[in-house]
């Protein structure tokens, strides 16, 4: 299946040839495909010789670059240098054919195809001395020594996102084998494999030597069967390519989501919005969420606009509230493909020196709501063929029940259940009874919401 990479408008013109070719050599499990910066977009220089290609892969090997100002990029535009200026040293420096490893995440949380063909193919990495059936992810910045940064958790989350898509199906982060003669996770650092610091012990710590554990494992783990309950958030940020602005709006000096940026309009200025374009990858329901940063002088009533699959929905929030954390748009329907939440400054709550702050928007998937409650089965009718059975059948009116409950008493007595069935189930041979006696049946339909109304009462007696 071919799929366009997910890339903003002001890259629109060229969309057509900036594809991602999925096949079924990858796609683990239920993990869905982050947005990844192919080579093109951050200018990659073409291979200097024919790389391989291995014929499998069951490794993914952590990285970080070591190098300290990775880690203060605050745009794609400034992450796309450094991603060159690695290629250069390892090109030029080292004489590889490419760029070593398969693929980098920065701080921000922005992924990058690395090596050339690490989109579609299993290409041999140059990124451990070992490099067979293994592909390299880099964290960009150094994260080893006691001044340097902790990883944010925006990039944690964004690599286990881009290993659990990419590696093959079946692959799973647990457990360990033999790679270049010694034990080595199927989820590993760099360390594991030969004598070096790398990824840092900073990185390293979410990585671990407990081949069934460790917060790196679990969570790609997560993604793969798809039981990650924040695992398969999608992230958008103010300093992502797939955020767009329209009137004046100014940087705030204070970091925002993930250690960037924070964007901040006057409240009340026409034609002045703020809009994110978020790559749905399932239909379903979601909660949105926004993240800022609050003071007094923000919108009381800041004014969003997103668009689900039913139209358009509307929320405010307050903006004086809740700083620095995940604040809900409420739960809302999206169809698959490009949905966008918008911030209209124009319509948000203003005053003298308020304003709006543009940061980050978060998909969660939602808990599907529960079924509604199974329609009644109607009638509902019985015989005796023979002094110690009774026949029964009725009809199903539900399309969501999980079974049927079929109740009987004897005389004026209280009803007792006989039986639940299984769903779809529209009779049934009600044996061991006594002779030359009335018994009165009824029946309703179940599911895990609770269950119907009873069917009609029916009376059958028993022959002699």
């Amino acid at each position: 299946m071919i799929q366009k990479h997910q890339i903003p408008k002001l890259f629109a013109a060229i969309a057509t040839v900036l594809t991602l070719c999925q096949t079924s050599v990858f796609a683990a499990g239920s993990a869905a495909q982050p947005a990844i910066y192919t080579r093109a977009e951050w200018s990659a220089r073409a291979p200097q010789c024919a790389i391989s290609v291995e014929s499998s892969l069951d490794r993914a090997v952590i990285h970080h670059t070591a190098i300290a100002s990775d880690y203060n990029t605050t745009s794609w535009s400034t992450t796309s240098a450094n991603i060159r200026a690695i290629q250069n040293s390892h090109m030029d420096g080292n004489g590889w054919c490419d760029i070593g490893y398969h693929f980098l995440v920065d701080k921000l949380g922005n992924r990058a195809e690395g090596r050339q063909g690490s989109l579609t193919q299993l290409t041999r990495g140059a990124h451990d001395s070992v490099n067979t059936a293994s592909f390299g992810f880099n964290c960009m910045g150094s994260y080893h020594y006691a001044n340097d940064p902790e990883p944010p958790s925006v990039m944690r989350e964004a690599l286990y996102d881009l290993i659990a898509w990419r590696m093959p199906d079946p692959y799973t982060a647990l457990g360990s084998g033999t790679y270049g003669g010694n034990t080595v996770g199927f989820l590993a650092g760099h360390r594991d494999v030969i004598a070096t610091a790398c990824p840092g012990d900073k990185l390293y710590t979410y990585i671990g030597t407990n081949y069934s554990g460790g917060e790196a494992r679990l969570a790609i783990n997560s993604r793969i069967t798809g039981n990650g309950g924040g695992s398969q958030d999608i992230i958008v940020d103010n300093v992502a390519p797939a955020y767009v602005e329209a009137g004046s709006w100014g940087t705030g000096a204070s970091p925002g989501y993930g250690e960037g940026t924070y964007r901040f309009a006057t409240a009340g200025n026409a034609s002045t919005n703020a809009t994110w374009t978020v790559s749905v990858p399932t239909a379903g329901t979601y909660d949105v969420s926004v993240y800022y940063l609050a003071s007094t002088n923000r919108s009381t009533g800041a004014a969003y606009e997103i668009a689900t699959s039913t139209g358009t929905a509307n929320a405010t929030i307050n903006q004086t509230l809740n700083s620095n954390s995940w604040v809900s748009l409420g739960v809302h329907s999206f169809n698959a493909g490009n949905t966008t939440v918008r911030l209209n400054a124009a319509t948000s709550t203003g005053g003298s020196g308020v304003v709006v702050i543009a940061d980050a928007v978060k998909l969660t998937p939602a808990a599907p709501p529960p079924p509604p409650p199974p329609a009644a089965p109607s009638s509902l009718a019985g015989t005796a063929p023979n002094n110690t059975s009774i026949s029964l059948t009725w009809v199903d009116n539900s399309s969501n029940e999980t079974g049927f409950t079929l109740e009987r008493k004897r005389g004026t007595g209280a009803y007792a259940v006989v039986t639940t069935t299984g769903a779809n189930v529209t009779s049934f041979l009600n044996t061991g009874l006594s002779k030359n006696t009335s018994y009165t049946f009824r029946v309703k339909s179940i599911n895990g919401s609770g269950s119907s109304a009873y069917s009609n009462e029916v009376t059958v007696k028993t022959p002699r």
